[in-house]
């Protein structure tokens, strides 16, 4: 059945290492932008894309986009979707 509203899961694993995700319910076509940033609010990494309507996983690999390791740490997680707004947090232990 399709999903009637946006919503995201808490990832899994967290903390994690080497690599986290996440789903994610689309109700209907919509530019998904995923930011994740570091505990000074510097960006870490960015993806933005149209996603059809249904069930998305989002995984994260502890790595920047330079594709190099991240430190250990706390990360925040910003998801938009049209006009569902959410941020969560992540830690990745090494």
């Amino acid at each position: 059945p399709m999903p009637y509203s946006f919503s995201i899961s808490a990832n899994y694993p967290n903390p994690f290492n080497p690599s986290t995700s996440l789903d994610y319910t689309l109700p209907q076509g919509t530019d998904v932008t995923i930011r994740l940033f570091d505990i000074t609010g510097s960006l870490v990494m960015e993806t933005r894309e149209y996603q059809q309507p249904g069930i998305h996983t989002f995984t994260w690999h502890g790595r920047d986009m330079r594709n190099t390791p991240v430190s250990s740490g706390l990360y925040f997680l910003q998801f938009n979707a049209g006009s569902f707004h959410k941020t969560q947090k992540l830690i990745l232990m090494k």
